[in-house]
């Protein structure tokens, strides 16, 4: 995806997911898009997440009725995994 031409619809996976236990438990250090219900990696080309940092950029200037929905999983270093499913960008 040609990034001169995307906007942040997501700034970071603080975005999706908190943990009080942080210490305890590590941050989430990976983050990934996938198709909703977490079956397959997401591969439709109009959004794209930097998986450090859990940003998400969509594609500008695509149809006016353009809705995308993903699931956006993260890891921590520990090796848990979190979801946050169904999430829209239009």
């Amino acid at each position: 995806m040609n990034t001169a031409s995307t906007i942040t619809v997501a700034s970071s996976y603080w975005s999706f997911f908190t943990n009080p236990f942080a210490a305890d438990c590590g941050v989430i250090t990976i983050s990934s898009l996938w198709t909703v219900g977490a079956v397959n990696p997401y591969t439709g080309g109009n959004l794209i997440i930097d998986p450090s940092t859990g940003e998400i950029k969509a594609k500008q200037n695509v149809d006016a009725s353009f809705t995308e929905t993903v699931c956006v999983k993260g890891e921590n270093a520990a090796g848990s995994v979190v979801y946050f499913d169904n999430w829209s960008v239009t």
